[in-house]
């Protein structure tokens, strides 16, 4: 048998050893368990990355709406805003509407937003879920987009769009399975790397002594002469 045989006969037999599947099984569960944990937090912020960039190019079409129509009136910024649904960039657009700053609605159009403006001042943005699909609303005040470039501007306005968000699920799903085989390889890889070291260092000297504890009984149940044992060429003090 060639040495390449030799050693892959003998890998075979250490990954069959319960002892060896057990400290495999253990390995591998606490890397992943780790890791899992890790993906969590990686997970949150990657949607927040998602739904960022989805807020980031509408409230850049927002705003140039309000500074360039500064006196609009609420009907106004609402056919403005309808126009944005037929902006290539900005397909993900179901819905919005205005409202005064009362809180009043003055027009909406498409699919309407359920952002609540009385919970607006506290949250501008909101994922819901409806019936499977998923929606990602956004508030806007016309004097806080502005950012103070608005001097002719006469009434203030909250506009609230509404964005289909199942691009931004299925994206994070491939995320998450492209993380999920990443840690799964990696975690792979170290048990591998660490069942060959301590394959050498305490799992074979472990098997071999035990092999020559069950040569030991025999020898004494058949009352045979000692036999040749394995683990002598071990030199350990533990």
């Amino acid at each position: 048998m060639t040495p390449l045989a030799q050693s892959l006969r003998t890998t075979a037999n250490l990954f069959r050893s319960p002892l060896s599947q057990r400290i495999i099984l253990g390995m591998f569960a606490s890397l992943v368990a780790i890791e899992g944990i890790l993906l969590v937090p990686s997970v949150q912020r990657r949607r927040s990355e998602l739904l960022g960039q989805i807020e980031e190019v509408s409230t850049g079409k927002v705003q140039w709406i309000v500074t360039t129509y500064p006196a609009a009136t609420g009907e106004e910024l609402a056919q403005h805003l309808q126009q944005l649904q037929k902006d290539p960039m900005l397909q993900g657009i179901l819905g919005g509407a205005v409202y005064d700053a009362d809180g009043n609605l003055v027009q909406d159009f498409g699919e309407p937003p359920e952002l609540a403006i009385a919970h607006a001042p506290q949250n501008r943005r909101q994922l819901f879920t409806t019936e499977g699909d998923r929606r990602y609303d956004i508030a806007w005040t016309t004097t806080g987009i502005g950012e103070g470039m608005l001097p002719d501007l006469t009434e203030n306005h909250w506009i609230v769009l509404r964005h289909n968000a199942d691009g931004t699920q299925r994206a994070l799903l491939l995320y998450i399975l492209r993380i999920s085989a990443l840690v799964l390889l990696i975690a792979a890889f170290i048990t591998l790397a660490m069942m060959v070291l301590l394959s050498r260092q305490l799992i074979t000297p472990i098997l071999t002594l035990r092999r020559d504890l069950a040569l030991v009984g025999d020898a004494v149940t058949c009352d045979q002469n000692t036999p040749q044992f394995e683990s002598l060429r071990y030199q350990r003090q533990d």
